[in-house]
């Protein structure tokens, strides 16, 4: 090998491993600043969550979620600090409308099928329900929506958060007093009346 021969080899051999650490260092470049962009991305979101954890609990309003195809529904009632049910617990949508008052079930049925259906965006209504644990009736003021869908677009997780209302018994006592009234109209219910509905009953 003469020279020439060995000074062009040289050469090829350098510019392919500058072409080479040159390549690596722009890999590692950007990995790098992916990383630091999904690190301030996590600080961002970690942020946001107890932000909003804050802001749940000064509004004593306590999170679950409803996964559809599991008819499940995981209850986190650590902002609740006046029960004494467990801070989170899973239970069936089916023991879920047993823990419901009776007046209720069907008024919560269809509202939840309106959100499955797209009819309306947002679970939001008013009900009494047994805590785990405690026999006396809660009334708590709900808010869901959809959380997930599959790929063919068919809702499979609900999120919602819930607030304690007032007293059941208060109510109850004010709502009797009305009813025997007879300055209020006997054509205007004060509660929720059932009523025949033609829809889709999977989700009772």
């Amino acid at each position: 090998m003469d020279f020439l021969t060995y000074k062009f080899f040289f050469c090829t051999i350098l510019v392919i491993t500058l072409l080479i650490i040159t390549i690596i260092s722009v890999l590692l470049y950007t990995r790098i600043r992916e990383i630091k962009t999904l690190q301030k991305h996590s600080l961002i979101m970690s942020e946001l969550i107890e932000r909003l954890q804050m802001i749940l609990k000064s509004a004593k309003m306590s999170t679950w979620e409803l996964n559809v195809m599991e008819r499940s529904i995981d209850f986190n009632f650590q902002n609740f600090d006046d029960t004494e049910s467990t801070d989170s617990y899973n239970t069936t949508i089916d023991n879920y409308y047993k823990a419901l008052h009776p007046d209720d079930v069907e008024k919560i049925q269809n509202s939840y099928i309106d959100v499955l259906n797209g009819e309306k965006a947002v679970f939001h209504e008013t009900y009494r329900i047994k805590f785990k644990g405690d026999d006396t009736y809660r009334r708590l003021e709900s808010y869901a929506t959809v959380a997930r869908r599959d790929l063919s677009g068919t809702p499979v997780v609900l999120v919602g958060a819930s607030k304690l209302t007032e007293d059941v018994c208060s109510i109850s006592r004010i709502e009797a007093s009305l009813r025997v009234s007879p300055s209020i109209s006997p054509q205007a219910p004060l509660s929720y009346h059932p009523h025949t509905r033609e829809s889709d009953k999977s989700f009772s």
